[in-house]
């Protein structure tokens, strides 16, 4: 990405980019694992000129991350290898919004699940438009991997033969009772 904003931003310098998403695609800030529960965040609303960012779409570049493709239809997947060629070679189709558009197995006729990411190499204050903060909410999914009563299995497993034991004592003296009064 940053090899690719050097080339084609003129007001790129080369520092670590910083992400940017479209309006439409505006972040949740109840959602969960932003961050460290209470953690300070802010989402920044800007007003950047178009020759500031570089577009890419979201869904290949997740592909080209993962070292993977997207094309569905048999008819395609011989041209897997040149696909792959072509990518190494320009890397250009991420960018490239008339192709991802205008082809079958990407956004042909579904441009309204095309989703845009963008990079900037900094933030002039003056495109700053709108700051709001919020607290990051613990995702307690990332820390709980494993359940609840992971830790204490053992007495959990303790109680749970005592359980059986309890029960089957219970029935034989039911039994019995049964018996005796026979």
């Amino acid at each position: 990405m940053v090899r690719v904003a050097k080339t084609k931003l003129p007001h790129y310098e080369g520092n670590y980019p910083i992400w940017v998403w479209e309006a439409n695609n505006y972040p949740n800030r109840n959602h969960k694992a932003w961050g460290r529960k209470n953690s300070k965040m802010v989402i920044l609303t800007l007003d950047i000129p178009k020759e500031w960012v570089l577009w890419s779409d979201i869904s290949y570049w997740c592909c080209a991350m993962g070292d993977s493709s997207m094309y569905f239809h048999q008819a395609d997947k011989p041209a897997l290898e040149e696909w792959y060629t072509y990518m190494d070679k320009e890397c250009g189709i991420i960018f490239d919004f008339n192709y991802l558009l205008s082809h079958p197995d990407w956004y042909l006729d579904k441009e309204d699940s095309l989703e845009k990411q963008g990079v900037i190499g900094k933030i002039p204050l003056s495109f700053v438009k709108k700051v709001r903060r919020f607290r990051a909410k613990e995702d307690t999914s990332i820390h709980t991997i494993r359940s609840d009563n992971w830790d204490n299995r053992k007495e959990n497993r303790i109680k749970k033969m005592n359980r059986k034991l309890r029960k089957r004592n219970e029935k034989q003296k039911r039994v019995q009772k049964r018996l005796i009064r026979n």
